[in-house]
């Protein structure tokens, strides 16, 4: 599973459109295989949601996402996942003991961007 986690600084971030990085995690055998952090190539409709599908994510993980994101990338066999603000060191550590606390979304666009 290859997860792209919206990130700021060592933390996950509450906007994931606006989110200066993207750490790229690769969970193989229920540990890290691998773990690169990417810049934000841009925030502009849809263009986030094809880049993380050419890098094979699968799942994609911030502190806040609108629905019309969402849905861009279930469009594209893609899920998203909403947690508490943490760090990222922190969730992936919940992530592999299959302990993630999920949260209201911190991102409350008006266009659901």
């Amino acid at each position: 599973m290859i997860l792209g986690i919206a990130t700021e600084g060592n933390n996950i971030c509450s906007h994931f459109g606006h989110a200066p990085f993207f750490t790229i995690a690769d969970i193989q055998d229920g540990k890290i295989a691998n773990l690169d952090k990417k810049p934000n190539p841009g925030h502009s409709p849809g263009a986030l949601p094809k880049w993380m599908k050419e890098l094979g994510i699968e799942l994609v993980i911030s502190g806040g996402m609108g629905p019309r994101a969402q849905d861009l990338f279930e469009n594209l066999g893609i899920h998203t996942l909403v947690v508490h603000p943490t760090t990222v060191e922190e969730f992936l550590a919940s992530y592999l003991e299959g302990n993630v606390k999920t949260g209201p979304s911190a991102c409350h666009h008006v266009n659901g961007e």
